[in-house]
């Protein structure tokens, strides 16, 4: 790393704070940059919608060229201070707010493909949250940012290192891309499938509106005629309730879940509580939650709904375990359609509570839900199950990019690891 050059951010640049208007000066002008449009973000390079009306000596003064920095000066969160945004196009028309400070270099030392990653890197976030202040809020200011050094490797080198990061910011945009469609789909697939279903084949019903003659009022509204309207516990053969129960906890044992670990559609691990094997019998005297029976959260939140998994637990805690009668419903079938919005929506209207909405066991069990027959209601589970997989495997993608990411940027950015770019690339698109 000899030819890597440590640096402190004065030697290479100045820094100018943002401008400082009245509130009658907004929403009319020329484009304005403020804390909404780089937060989270780690370039910019077109105009942003925000406008503030400036003389020309303003813009001189708080123009952006490419290669800029934008540091935020004041965050609520200690994290958010001196997070960047890189200026990747000349926006000489565009203006920047008070609460950013601008960085621009006296000649390229830094570029700014390169820029985008160097500034992200958790060294030298912690060095600039190490000379933050903290009042009502974390503070970041021209002094404090002159003073802290980066490393800097040569150009070409930087070039080598930017184009192999954003080769896997490339493929984790896609993937995310990928995950919204797939979620765009299997929303719409739920609203077609909870008021269509499907035929014998396999294929959604004609609408209402095609086919008429298909369906019946109900007051869920037009419902296919094969289907039943019915209270939910008709269909149950068991409601296990460990609601208001609070067990003795351990550090180890047998994993205690509760409403905080009951997600939409999964179970989270954390937080992570127990109770004692010795205990586990005198617990669970309400009933043992056979595995694929789903567990409901009645309060904080209202609404999550999980599966039940193979292997033993304890419950506690705001939570129901809908066991269903095998002959009329559907585990899948059950999981899905209480995570369908326009179920939520009936769970709401029949919820209380001032500071905490949640519903009784002897209000959730009475709510009328839509029931086709059993052999359709696993036809729309696995519509729905397949469409979740390919998610789900996306998502497993994306979370290996971000860790490999997390990693080269750790590597790379430092001259811990210094490597050819085909290697890279290779290893990245694996």
């Amino acid at each position: 790393m000899s030819d890597w050059k440590t640096l402190k951010l004065g030697e290479i640049g100045f820094f100018t704070n943002g401008l400082n208007k009245d509130k009658d000066s907004f929403g009319f002008g020329i484009p304005f940059v403020n804390l909404l449009d780089i937060f989270d973000k780690s370039w910019i390079e077109t105009n942003p919608k925000g406008l503030v009306n400036v003389s020309s000596q303003e813009i001189n003064r708080y123009n952006l060229i490419k290669g800029d920095v934008l540091f935020v000066r004041s965050s609520v969160k200690p994290s958010g201070v001196a997070t960047t945004c890189v200026v990747l196009s000349d926006l000489l028309n565009v203006v920047y707010s008070g609460f950013i400070i601008r960085f621009r270099q006296h000649s390229t030392t830094i570029i700014p493909s390169y820029a985008k990653f160097c500034f992200d890197q958790s060294e030298f976030r912690t060095k600039a949250i190490a000379v933050s202040t903290v009042s009502a809020n974390t503070n970041i200011n021209q002094e404090s940012l002159k003073a802290i050094s980066i490393q800097i490797p040569p150009v070409k080198e930087q070039r080598k290192i930017a184009k192999i990061l954003t080769t896997v910011d490339n493929l984790i945009e896609k993937t995310q891309t990928l995950i919204d469609k797939y979620q765009s789909i299997k929303h719409g697939m739920m609203h077609d499938l909870f008021t269509r279903g499907v035929d014998q084949n396999g294929k959604l019903r004609p609408t209402y509106e095609e086919a008429p003659h298909l369906y019946k009022e109900s007051e869920l509204g037009w419902i296919p005629k094969e289907w039943t309207l019915t209270a939910i516990e008709n269909n149950l053969s068991q409601i296990i309730d460990y609601r208001g129960k609070t067990p003795n906890k351990t550090e180890t044992g047998t994993p205690l879940i509760t409403a905080k670990n009951v997600r939409m559609g999964f179970i989270d691990e954390e937080p992570r509580e127990f109770i004692a094997e010795k205990d586990y019998k005198a617990w669970m005297t309400r009933g043992i939650p056979p595995v694929g029976s789903v567990l409901f959260t009645t309060e904080a939140p209202l609404g999550n709904v999980a599966k039940v998994p193979n292997y033993k637990l304890a419950l506690a805690q705001r939570l129901l375990t809908l066991v269903p009668n095998p002959e009329v419903l559907e585990s899948d079938y059950l999981l899905w359609l209480l995570q369908w919005k326009l179920s939520y929506k009936r769970l709401e209207q029949k919820s209380s509570g001032s500071t905490v909405t949640g519903i009784k066991q002897s209000v959730f069990r009475k709510i009328e839900f839509q029931f086709p027959k059993i052999k359709e209601q696993k036809s729309i589970a696995k519509n729905l199950n397949q469409v979740e997989s390919k998610m789900t495997r996306e998502m497993e993608y994306l979370s290996k990019l971000e860790l490999k990411k997390k990693g080269l940027m750790q590597d790379l950015l430092t001259g811990k690891v210094r490597v050819k770019v085909d290697k890279i690339e290779e290893e990245v698109a694996s």
